[in-house]
């Protein structure tokens, strides 16, 4: 498997203790493989990938959209992923 290139992502969470309450970011990499995505917890077949989009939400972060046979992924990014969805698109041509 060839791999072509990666894209943090982070998971927030919310802790609450006796007397606080956290918040905790797991931050996580998107790797794309030439006939695969990987996830921390999930793997996609390229063919099973129909699209990727990107929708900022706040200055902040933003959402990226994996489109699968499986339904739609969503994943927080904090920087635009427009470098991954244009290697991607290449890759489905």
């Amino acid at each position: 498997m060839k791999f072509i290139m990666a894209h943090p992502y982070v998971e927030i969470r919310q802790e609450i203790g006796w007397t606080s309450k956290q918040t905790i970011e797991d931050w996580y990499h998107i790797k794309l493989y030439e006939h695969a995505i990987l996830l921390k917890d999930a793997q996609y077949s390229i063919n099973h990938v129909y699209d990727m989009s990107y929708r900022p939400i706040a200055t902040e972060f933003g959402f990226l959209y994996l489109h699968t046979n499986q339904g739609v992924r969503s994943l927080c990014v904090k920087e635009a992923p427009t470098d991954l969805i244009e290697s991607f698109k290449q890759l489905k041509i």
